[in-house]
């Protein structure tokens, strides 16, 4: 996720706001009347190390 930020804001605010427009027209269909969009998934952070 930082990758994909540190991209967007170094293209300047005109892209920073066309991808949150097009972010929030895919939220749309997800998003709660309370304006709260919910992820149903779980993530499980890990890392990890092959010792040679």
């Amino acid at each position: 996720m930082a990758t994909i930020g540190r991209v967007a804001t170094s293209r300047g605010p005109g892209a920073v706001e066309r991808i949150r427009h097009h972010f929030l027209d895919l939220a749309a269909e997800f998003t709660l009347p309370d304006g709260q969009l919910p992820f149903p998934h779980t993530a499980l952070p890990a890392s990890g190390q092959v010792d040679a």
